[in-house]
């Protein structure tokens, strides 16, 4: 009979303990829904004309975001974590070391990161820095630019497609052809079949080989809604949960400290 009441106590204290663990677990999954977005647009300047701060301005108009700033490269790691997601790109090659090196830092502490064209275009990504060392980019091996591509296949089922906002049609001339990293997730094509829109399995950047200023008119369909839509699914991505088995033995582990604990009070 005391055996059944010890294992009886031990099973309660452990459903109460996976039941607290869980709802820990959920407490911390942050959902931004109407989030802070920086835009960083390197060599493109922050312009509201024809820069970055009229892509900052294409997104902001958008409806989705609580607010979209230009960042201009001199911002420290404090500054960046203020941001729930960030859109890097460059106008043309150039040494963005420094900031992508601060970008992998960001995503490091939790940020989460849309990086575009022409941030690719260089052979082997040589100017993104730890970005490229660290392999947080789900592109590699740039290949081209410069010519006509539309939207090819893509999955209908992933958030950036789905919406909130609607992807019916894209085309563009400014773009990169890049190949897929070996753990990167393809979201779309483009109708030549080179990735347009991939996702970093392990650190979970956005990669969009596509401009997304459109101040030099060579962007059509719904461009800008597959920016807002990337940085909405960036921005609201859950922290990763531990599997299921690591949770029960966890909960498990803090049933019986609790209840060992008890045991030991009640002697005492």
């Amino acid at each position: 009979m005391a055996t059944s009441n010890i294992m009886k106590q031990l099973s309660v204290a452990a459903i109460g303990s996976a039941f607290f663990v869980t709802g820990s677990l959920l407490m911390v999954q942050k959902q931004v829904d109407a989030a802070t977005i920086g835009v960083y647009g390197s060599t493109d300047g922050i312009s509201t004309t024809n820069g970055s701060g009229h892509v900052a301005n294409q997104l902001a108009n958008l409806g989705l975001f609580d607010a979209v700033n230009v960042l201009n490269g001199s911002e420290d790691a404090a500054t960046l974590r203020r941001y729930d997601a960030i859109l890097f790109y460059s106008n043309f090659s150039s040494d963005l070391n420094n900031f992508a090196n601060k970008l992998a830092n960001y995503v490091d502490a939790g940020g989460k990161l849309v990086v575009s064209t022409f941030a690719y275009q260089t052979a082997a990504f040589s100017n993104l820095g730890r970005l490229v060392t660290g392999g947080y980019l789900p592109f590699q091996n740039y290949q081209d630019n410069y010519y006509d591509v539309t939207l090819g296949s893509f999955n209908p089922n992933h958030p950036i497609m789905k919406g909130p906002l609607p992807i019916n049609s894209v085309g563009g001339y400014y773009h990169d052809k890049v190949d897929l990293t070996v753990d990167a997730e393809l979201v779309a094509s483009w109708s030549d079949g080179s990735p347009f829109i991939a996702v970093d399995s392990g650190s979970k950047v956005v990669g969009i080989t596509l401009f997304p200023n459109d101040y030099y008119q060579n962007l059509s369909g719904d461009y800008n809604n597959v920016f807002g839509n990337a940085l909405y699914f960036a921005a609201n991505q859950s922290p990763a949960v531990p599997e299921p088995a690591s949770i029960l033995g966890l909960a498990t582990a803090l049933g019986f400290g609790i209840f060992f604990k008890r045991k030991s009070f009640q002697k005492q």
